[in-house]
């Protein structure tokens, strides 16, 4: 079977615009709050790793959606694919990381959109789920890095989670 290649169009540049956008706007909406809300935990993060987060993750759900549209491979072999992984284990970690922090939200009130979204934004997470899936990947053998550049931009959406991972963690320690 012949693998069908995709070009970049302009349905795709729609797609990545309103993924960093809706990024950018949790991030304004982050700031706001921020300033809303002062003390606790929420002003030791930086304005910029918060920002940083929240493109990635509009970044890599919208290379999810890329890498859903027609035409693809089957969802069986797409799953084997490095960048298709890497957007699912995002996708998923920060799923679990944002309903953790809506129920604590829920528990403490008005703290319910600053948590929330520094759940989503606090690269950690998506990072580990990044970590995970490349290493059963290779150690499976089943990676597949596919030269198609759907499958390029979730591996660099991927790379991206672990640089600012290693980004935060230093900033941290420092």
């Amino acid at each position: 079977m012949r693998a069908v290649s995709r070009r970049f169009g302009l349905l795709d540049v729609m797609i990545l615009v309103a993924g960093i956008a809706a990024g950018l706007g949790l991030g304004h909406n982050y700031r706001v709050q921020v300033q809303r809300v002062r003390g606790g935990f929420h002003t030791s993060v930086p304005e910029w790793l918060v920002t940083v987060g929240f493109v990635l993750h509009g970044l890599t759900l919208a290379a999810l959606a890329i890498q859903l549209r027609p035409p693809r491979p089957p969802l069986r072999r797409a799953s084997r694919r490095a960048g298709f992984a890497t957007c699912i284990a995002i996708a998923t970690a920060v799923s679990f990381a944002l309903a953790w922090g809506l129920a604590h939200g829920l528990r403490r009130g008005p703290y319910l959109s600053g948590i929330a979204l520094l759940s989503i934004a606090h690269p950690l997470l998506p990072s580990i789920g990044v970590a995970s899936v490349w290493i059963v990947l290779m150690l499976s053998g089943c990676w597949r890095a596919c030269p198609e550049w759907p499958d390029r931009l979730g591996r660099a959406c991927g790379l991206g989670w672990l640089v600012a991972a290693l980004l935060a963690v230093l900033f941290f320690a420092g």
